[in-house]
């Protein structure tokens, strides 16, 4: 075959057949054969016969004594994966089973707005935080130093400022966590008790999943969103978003989520979330987004939702929390939250909720949006399943909450507005007889009516009233009416959960 029997030869060669690539060195093949197992009216055909040298660039040795004979679908995906082992190493042991189960026990407690301090519970978070913070502080190394080599390998200018000392984030760290264990008590400020679908998604005093699996979500998103912060404080909705896509984190993600109690492929529809939330966060779809990381290289996924704005109508979901809500100085005071006695600082009350937006209407044409919210067809149209739009619409708030619940007094407006935003989003798609292209309409109507440089509307063009979401006194508005001259909808009102 021509090849060479040096002792630092990597040989790699891929199999027809299965697709599959294989990595053996060229002296144990010189050695020793290639040996392999046929059984009946099996075949093998290996083509694409190539050698391989190792650098530090491209340890092919090192992934070859990894793989062990194994073959994999790409060996360039296999060295990618094997140089980001150590972030997804770091991350499984942040999400550990017996750290997220310590994290939940800790925040059950106390479940109420009762004033007190109870010294035993403070001790054991105490300690909880430092197992943890050690946990959190090797993700951030292995993160950070991986991410500037992947972006230095791709040849991208990146920035002058260097990312933050992990060392210095621990105070940050435990402000997050202790931010995050009161979000159970902020259900009691709600006009009513969370849904189903709320409890399914949010740490709740009643929650419909278990404790590790509802929580596991929740510290991953607080140490990613810490990440972030660490490289580009004034940007981190963005660059959260190019780590997630560029240190490949969706399948550890998931890994880790099924671990903790999610069946199926429920671990790998948590770390969808995840992804959407980013998306939304970072304003991708957004008609008037334009700004962008410097060095970021969004995916190609990401760059055609940015390319489809042009097909899809543009429009402006309302957001969460409308500032006029938050700035309020006449706010009644919801009751304070109970604070520790461990110095660690938290928001004060005039600190500002990072408004959560829904779905901008480009996303509907994301694969993990539709997966998601069980878009299906049917009848040559394309239908939401309710259910699991409402549990999508609670994840999407999950950082408001988690902004909400660092306060010492959280704000009942801001709260009232939320539970009004998720009313309304689910009276625009009930409205529009769950059709996505219908919901996708509805937004661009109160996009045009919001903006100012529409108000000289064409003739003949329908006048929407926008949703009065700052005024306390509104009534919740459906934002998705149908025109008078709409068709009968003759989809079933509320398809069941089978998104076939």
């Amino acid at each position: 075959m021509g090849l060479s029997d040096h002792s630092a030869a990597i040989l790699a060669w891929r199999d027809s057949l299965t697709g599959l690539e294989y990595l053996r060195r060229s002296s144990d093949l010189s050695e020793r054969g290639l040996t392999f197992d046929l059984h009946a009216y099996q075949c093998h055909v290996f083509l694409d016969w190539r050698e391989l040298y190792s650098t530090a660039e491209q340890p092919w040795d090192r992934l070859c004594n990894q793989l062990n004979g194994r073959g994999v679908p790409n060996l360039d995906d296999a060295l990618v994966n094997l140089e980001l082992q150590p972030v997804h190493d770091a991350l499984r042991a942040q999400l550990a089973p017996a750290l997220v189960r310590l994290f939940a026990d800790l925040a059950e407690h106390p479940r109420t707005f009762a004033v007190g301090v109870n010294t035993k519970i403070e001790t054991e978070r105490a300690e909880f935080f430092e197992k943890a913070w050690v946990c959190c502080e090797n993700f951030l190394r292995a993160a950070q130093k991986a991410y500037l080599a992947r972006i230095s390998g791709a040849g991208e200018a990146t920035s002058d400022a260097q990312p933050a000392n992990p060392a210095l984030l621990g105070a940050a760290f435990r402000d997050r966590l202790r931010a995050a264990m009161r979000i159970p008590a902020i259900e009691a400020l709600f006009p009513a008790p969370w849904t189903v679908a709320a409890r399914r998604m949010l740490p709740s005093p009643s929650p419909q999943l278990t404790a590790t699996a509802i929580w596991g979500p929740v510290l991953g998103w607080s140490v990613l969103e810490l990440l972030a912060e660490s490289i580009d404080v004034a940007n981190p909705e963005r660059v959260a978003l190019d780590l997630f896509d560029r240190l490949r984190l969706r399948e550890p993600f998931a890994q880790v989520f099924t671990a903790l109690g999610l069946e199926g492929e429920e671990g790998w529809r948590v770390a969808a979330r995840i992804k959407v939330l980013l998306l939304a966060g970072a304003g991708i779809g957004k008609p008037t987004e334009t700004a962008s990381v410097k060095g970021a290289d969004f995916s190609p996924h990401e760059k055609s939702l940015e390319k489809e704005e042009a097909l899809v109508p543009a429009a402006e979901v309302p957001e969460v929390l409308p500032q006029s809500v938050i700035d309020s100085e006449d706010e009644e005071a919801a009751p304070p939250i109970p604070q520790p006695t461990s110095g660690d600082q938290v928001a004060t009350p005039e600190d500002e909720v990072t408004p959560a937006p829904f779905l901008w209407p480009s996303l509907w044409s994301d694969p993990d949006v539709r997966w998601l919210t069980g878009v299906h067809e049917a009848e040559g149209q394309s239908y939401m399943v309710r259910e699991l739009y409402e549990e999508l619409l609670w994840w999407l708030l999950m950082p408001s909450l988690l902004h909400l619940a660092g306060e010492s007094t959280p704000s009942r407006k801001a709260v009232e507005a939320m539970n009004r935003a998720v009313q309304e989003a689910l009276a625009t798609v009930e409205a529009a007889g769950y059709r996505v292209d219908r919901v996708v309409a509805s937004a661009a109507v109160d996009a045009a009516s919001e903006d100012p440089a529409s108000q000289a509307e064409p003739a003949g063009a329908p006048a929407v009233e926008p949703p009065p979401v700052a005024e306390e006194e509104a009534q919740p508005t459906p934002t998705g009416e149908p025109e008078a001259e709409e068709p009968e909808i003759e989809a079933p009102t509320k398809p069941s959960a089978d998104p076939t």
